[in-house]
């Protein structure tokens, strides 16, 4: 019978009999089932209770992996595992080819001899209506692709620089009007996380591979001197084939940058022309003391770790409830701009949300409410945390 609503429709073909023929179109015999739907509650209530049992990991792990598997590709690490996301060997023996091969150049005179034919620009732009689920005014927005990081530059607030997941560099002068792309000629346009010196303003720094969406083609860092309008790539063997989660500068040193990527958190003193490994395994989030840069903490699977001698040696930190052999889901860590004396800690422990603060520098972390109705499905692909620049609570 004919359905309430629009709902799923399947079509099974029968099987011909042996001495029967069938052609290709129109007279194969099948049947069509109809499935109604239940109309004792709305569809997006029933979505929501079914979601946890067919997605347990989220619906971003689930896309990664049907991604995948329409490509041949192998699958994706389980979030609720181990999670070692360094990359496959196949993923980083590609972006090392990549990294190290030289650009085919076309000679000018054969290129305007062949009368090449000109390109018309498809995008990136805005999808109209590209929301795919919700009902009612406003559930469907147009929508782009995902950001993992935006810069406001401290001598100009309309001049942002935005670090998007696969689409490279962004700029705008209008305070987001309109937009330029600004890294369309570098070998990768995989982004993880984007970086303003403190001490030079006109240093910034992005970092290549993507560390959320599990796209480890990272190849180094991007470097710009000129407050973000033009980028160079510094190659790194120690941040090619990973992506990464977060950046940090020294804010009384622009050449000392902190890397937290899916394989480790990096150091580099030489704004990543050379790049040494300070914390093995994945690290997802760095925070340095904007007062005292000897002290920097870093988010890792194992727990919450610190350093009072500027990476050089480090300590895990005891956080309220948790042991030495928790194992986290995600951690963000992030210091006060206006009193970084005051550090906050937001994690997830299996499906369980936490959040800690330290009130003194070097005083122990005390256990903060977390919203009740916190959705920790896909902690470990969209957690983040940030402390109003001006307000230490």
């Amino acid at each position: 019978r004919k359905p309430e609503a629009p709902t799923k429709v399947l079509i099974e073909r029968q099987a011909p009999s042996e001495s029967g023929t069938v052609s290709c179109w129109g007279t194969e015999p099948m049947r069509v089932v109809v499935e109604v739907p239940v109309a004792a509650s709305p569809v997006r209530a029933r979505l929501r209770e079914q979601a946890p049992i067919d997605y347990p990991q989220g619906k971003v792990f689930e896309r990664l992996r049907y991604f995948g598997l329409q490509r041949g590709l192998s699958a994706p690490a389980n979030p609720s595992s181990a999670r070692s996301r360094e990359g496959t060997s196949a993923a980083r023996t590609l972006a090392r080819g990549v990294a190290t091969a030289r650009p085919a150049s076309v000679p000018t005179a054969f290129k305007a001899a062949a009368q090449l034919p000109v390109w018309r620009e498809l995008g990136p732009t805005l999808i109209p209506h590209g929301q795919t689920y919700g009902s009612g005014a406003g559930a469907k927005p147009s929508v782009s692709g995902r950001c993992s990081g935006i810069v406001i530059d401290r001598n100009d607030v309309r001049h942002l620089v935005l670090c998007s997941a696969s689409g490279g560099l962004w700029g705008s002068r209008d305070a987001g009007a309109t937009w330029t792309p600004l890294t369309d000629q570098q070998s990768t346009l995989v982004m993880g996380a984007i970086a303003q010196s403190d001490s030079a303003t006109n240093v910034m720094f992005a970092a290549t591979g993507d560390g959320d969406g599990q796209v480890p083609y990272g190849m180094g860092l991007l470097r710009s001197t000129d407050a973000g309008q033009t980028w160079t790539l510094a190659p790194s063997a120690g941040l090619t084939g990973v992506g990464v989660y977060d950046l940090a500068v020294d804010p009384a040193d622009p050449l000392r940058v902190w890397v937290g990527s899916t394989a480790a958190l990096h150091a580099s003193t030489d704004g990543g022309t050379t790049v040494r490994q300070a914390i093995a395994g994945e690290c997802w989030s760095v925070s340095v003391n904007t007062t005292n840069p000897n002290e920097v903490f870093a988010a890792t699977p194992g727990g919450l770790m610190r350093s009072t001698h500027r990476g050089t040696s480090w300590s895990r930190v005891t956080l309220p409830g948790t042991t030495a052999a928790t194992r986290f889901t995600r951690m963000e860590v992030c210091h006060a701009p206006s009193q970084p004396k005051i550090v906050f800690v937001a994690a997830c422990i299996g499906k369980r949300a936490v959040l800690w603060r330290r009130s003194t520098e070097g005083g122990a972390f005390a256990a903060e409410a977390v919203p009740s109705a916190l959705d920790t499905s896909q902690a470990w692909y969209d957690w983040c945390l940030a402390v109003a620049p001006h307000d230490p609570t």
